[in-house]
């Protein structure tokens, strides 16, 4: 079970993170930066279209399950829009409280707790979407999906997935 909920997490995190990443190219360089692949956000993540082409390569997802897939990640991206905006406006202000002269501590916090209410509601999306996912799979396939993804100990990130084949 905790498995699966890493999963999904990871699945709805990277959807909603590379929905709405903001990109961050350095002008010194003309090589692409860190997890700047084709396909891929600024942190390494990869885009839902991308996300789903491996999904259904890796867990051999029929073409109905690929549109219902399709529709969850489109709905919860249309109801996770307003809720990345206040994510950025956090950020900047968090940012913008913490230069402040004098350090205003209950400002920082003021924001941080409102920062962090948004980040609940987001996780609440990424289980929903997991378990919606979960919800159209076979049971072979939902095996399969746990396989792809070992248990994470303390401290540990998932390496990003081979980036082998392109879009269809």
């Amino acid at each position: 079970m905790k498995r699966q909920i890493i999963i999904g997490t990871f699945l709805a995190a990277t959807l909603a993170g590379g929905s709405y990443g903001t990109w961050e190219v350095s002008a010194a360089t003309t090589r692409p930066a860190k997890g700047m692949q084709e396909g891929r956000g600024p942190t390494g993540e990869m885009f839902p279209e991308k996300r789903l082409a491996r999904m259904a390569r890796e867990l051999g997802l029929s073409d109905a399950q690929q549109a219902q897939i399709k529709a969850i990640f489109a709905a919860e991206r249309e109801k996770n829009g307003p809720l990345m905006e206040k994510m950025k406006a956090y950020r900047k202000q968090l940012h913008d409280a913490a230069k402040a002269t004098p350090f205003d501590e209950a400002a920082v916090r003021t924001v941080a707790t409102n920062q962090a209410q948004v980040e609940v509601e987001l996780a609440v999306s990424r289980a929903r979407i997991q378990s919606q996912i979960n919800g159209i799979l076979t049971p072979e396939q939902r095996q399969k999906l746990e396989k792809l993804r070992p248990p994470m100990g303390k401290g540990e990130r998932l390496p990003p997935p081979p980036d082998d084949e392109p879009l269809p």
